[in-house]
C-alpha cells in the first residue's frame, strides 16, 4: 500500500504518467487519467462496469483497496489525491467493485473529504477505472 512521499513509512507513494492514464509505480496499477465527462453521473455499479469496459481491454472499476490506495490525506488542496498527477476530481462518491460484507451494498470513495462509506448511506455518481 503506497504511503505519503514525506510520511517517512515504507512505499512512499510514486506516479509516472503513462500513455493511458497514471502508473502507480508502488501498485503497478494504471489508472485512468484525466478522467471521463466528469458532469456525467454513472449511477449504477452495471453502468460503473460498462465505462469502464468502453476503455478497452483491462479496463474495470476499482476494489476498493485498490482506490483508497490513491488516498492522501497530507494534501490539503481540496481533495485527498496528488495534486501533481491527477486533476481534482468531482466532488462526491467513487465506485468500487468490493460488496460491503456479501450484499448488494458497495464500498465508494471520496476524494474531497476522505470518507470510505457504502452506498446505502450516499449517492455514488463516478468512476475511476483502473488496469
Amino acid at each position: 500500500m503506497p504511503t505519503p512521499p514525506d510520511s517517512g513509512l515504507l512505499h512512499p507513494a510514486s506516479y509516472s504518467v503513462a500513455p493511458n492514464g497514471v502508473l502507480d509505480n508502488v501498485t503497478s496499477l494504471t489508472w485512468e487519467e484525466p478522467l471521463g465527462d466528469t458532469n456525467t453521473c454513472v449511477a449504477t455499479y452495471t453502468e460503473a462496469m460498462a465505462y469502464c469496459g468502453a476503455l478497452g481491454s483491462g479496463w474495470r472499476v476499482p476494489t476498493r483497496i485498490e482506490l483508497v490506495s490513491l488516498l492522501d490525506y497530507t494534501q490539503t488542496n481540496g481533495a485527498h489525491i496528488d495534486p501533481n498527477y491527477f486533476q481534482p476530481p468531482p466532488t462526491g462518491y467513487f465506485w468500487t467493485s468490493t460488496p460491503l460484507g456479501g450484499s448488494m451494498v458497495n464500498w465508494c470513495i471520496n476524494f474531497q473529504s476522505g470518507n470510505i462509506s457504502d452506498t446505502n448511506q450516499n449517492p455514488v455518481c463516478h468512476v475511476r477505472c483502473v488496469q
